[in-house]
């Protein structure tokens, strides 16, 4: 099979998928490690393991570049003391201060980049998504986006028992974490995740 349709079978399978673990269809990944990534995510944990190596890899070539795009990107202006505070925390190893600065970042802009003020309400996201993920309207490659942006946004803010420990702590949760629920602790790809997120919104 030629690698542009083994390309389009991976992603057609593994978009949502790779959303419903935390991750958008990476857009700084060229086409074989982008195949790689999708091949490799065959669980939540394996998905962080590889998005945390691939931006890791080449002297964190990958990360610099996003770094890099973001910082620069007029639509992101309005948050960019936030997002220079995040990669500041970040070279630091200091996951919590990152994402309590992106889960607001990624909240305002995907409000104002999707056109959709109510952007935290399932309801409002869900009718939004609908219109966008439409097979007869997007690329291949577009659908796939879309997929995995609106599988990830579930997952994140997804409706949460607050004295539900378990669930709490089972993983990154905007409600908890604006809120100040919950024992989880946000880690490396968690920061990575929003990051790439930000990226995939920006371009879409």
């Amino acid at each position: 099979m030629r690698e542009a349709e083994r390309f389009e079978r991976v992603v057609r399978d593994k978009a949502e998928q790779l959303g419903s673990y935390g991750w958008t269809v990476p857009l700084e990944a060229s086409l074989p490690d982008t195949l790689s990534i999708l091949e490799r995510s065959i669980n939540a944990e394996a998905a962080d393991v590889t998005f945390v190596d691939f931006y890791a890899a080449d002297g964190n070539a990958a990360y610099t570049s996003l770094k890099t795009e973001l910082l620069s990107r007029a639509e992101l202006e309005p948050w960019r003391e936030d997002l220079t505070a995040t990669y500041e925390r970040f070279a630091f190893d200091d996951y919590l201060s990152c994402v309590n600065n992106l889960l607001p970042v990624f909240d305002g802009f995907g409000a104002a980049k999707l056109r959709e003020p109510r952007f935290h309400e399932k309801k409002a996201r869900d009718r939004f998504f609908a219109r966008k993920i439409d097979t007869r309207k997007n690329s291949l490659l577009n659908e796939a986006l879309w997929r995995s942006v609106k599988a990830l946004v579930d997952c994140l803010f997804e409706p949460v028992d607050f004295a539900d420990h378990n669930q709490l702590g089972r993983r990154l949760n905007r409600n908890a974490r604006l809120h100040g629920r919950g024992s989880y602790r946000p880690n490396r790809p968690d920061c990575l995740r929003l990051l790439q997120a930000l990226h995939t919104v920006l371009f879409l």
